[in-house]
């Protein structure tokens, strides 16, 4: 199989639809848990960007479809190094993860880029619930390759699961400080102020997101934009939120309008966060509505 002329970024969409299959292992969205009464607290949901892959190809069409084809180049050739570890990549799509195993195995003893297999069997053992494997593997692909930031990120991703945030922001650094900067260096500052966020470092964390914005498209742009929005929040600049809101550009976000209209509200600005809220609601947010009812009828 040759190797794809798509896009990065149509690689990369390969692993979204994985993380799909493995919903445990790709738990993106960090929720910002609090106890209060006050109504008038943005709850931030952060987004984070999840795992890169060792491999440069991508999986077209019906995974098993996929499977087939390299099963047969396996009857062809048993030794194809290549093709034990494409089948099994896409066994773990399919959570057939003994046989995905098995083939990673196989992958060892003849494929010579050993580096991608062990980045990729990384995706395997998480999903299997085996950290410490995962952590194995990503030591074992630095070890071969120093350079490559792929693993670097990966292990700080890991390390954001388990709340080692200090770990984290130091695999990130060290990306960071590369002689050759990844396309995908947005994500790892994205990151990297999520884990200094949590770690109450709430103006280094901006001043990692607004380096992220630097380095993103427009559209990769926006989910950045909202966690500044959040860490902004909790340090009462409300019109800075405002302004990192409308900057997504996603006029019709319900979510985004019904916290903006909390924004609004405490900069005093009832008018604007009513209407605000009345839009959210008319998108759905139901919970705007009690908003309504208890601040806009005074």
């Amino acid at each position: 199989m040759k190797q794809s002329n798509l896009s990065s970024l149509q690689i990369i969409n390969k692993f979204n639809n994985f993380k799909n299959q493995c919903k445990e292992f790709y738990d993106y969205i960090i929720n910002y848990k609090k106890d209060t009464n006050d109504d008038m607290i943005i709850k931030p949901i952060f987004w984070f960007f999840q795992f890169e892959s060792g491999s440069e190809y991508f999986i077209p069409g019906d995974c098993n479809e996929y499977i087939e084809y390299f099963s047969n180049e396996l009857n062809k050739d048993p030794n194809n190094g290549f093709a034990f570890y494409r089948r099994g990549y896409g066994k773990m799509k399919l959570k057939d993860y003994k046989g995905a195993l098995e083939d990673y195995h196989h992958a060892f003893e003849n494929y010579p880029n050993k580096e991608s297999i062990y980045i990729d069997r990384t995706l395997l053992f998480y999903c299997m619930g085996n950290q410490l494997k995962a952590f194995e593997d990503l030591n074992m692909a630095i070890k071969i390759n120093q350079k490559n930031p792929v693993p670097y990120f990966n292990r700080g991703n890991i390390k954001i699961n388990n709340k080692d945030f200090k770990g984290a922001i130091d695999d990130f650094t060290l990306i960071t400080k590369m002689d050759k900067i990844p396309w995908w260096i947005y994500q790892v500052y994205n990151n990297k102020a999520i884990s200094n966020y949590y770690l109450g470092n709430s103006i280094e964390a901006i001043q990692d997101l607004t380096m992220a914005l630097k380095n993103a498209s427009v559209n990769q742009s926006k989910l950045i934009y909202r966690n500044r929005a959040y860490i902004k929040a909790m340090l009462g600049d409300y019109t800075g939120v405002i302004k990192d809101f409308d900057l997504m550009d996603e006029k019709d976000w319900d979510i985004i309008l019904f916290q903006k209209g909390i924004a609004k509200y405490k900069l005093g600005k009832i008018k604007g966060a009513c209407k605000d809220w009345s839009k959210a609601g008319e998108l759905g947010y139901n919970q705007a509505y009690e908003y309504i009812k208890k601040y806009c009828q005074k």
